[in-house]
């Protein structure tokens, strides 16, 4: 005979990003996202939660219409928990 098992799972996500054009010969880009997510079981008997952030900048000099100069930096940010399920 089969035994319903309960769980719960919810996740969410935003994000962002912003362009700049400073001249014909300059841009920019800014870029962020987070996401969040979430499970529980009483087969398991566990939790568990991720968050996760990024970040992202970039600078791009166009000097000829041949040639790019690009820099660009990131930042992450993880964050991994189980735990057992407190009942």
């Amino acid at each position: 005979q089969a035994e319903l098992v309960k769980f719960k799972n919810k996740s969410y996500q935003a994000g962002a990003t912003i362009n700049v054009k400073w001249s014909s010969a300059l841009t920019s880009e800014y870029t962020a996202n987070y996401s969040e997510y979430f499970s529980k079981s009483q087969f398991q008997q566990m939790e568990y939660s991720t968050s996760f952030f990024n970040q992202r900048i970039s600078l791009n000099y166009y000097p000829s219409k041949k040639w790019i100069l690009g820099i660009t930096g990131e930042h992450y940010y993880l964050n991994n928990v189980s735990s057992p399920l407190l009942n």
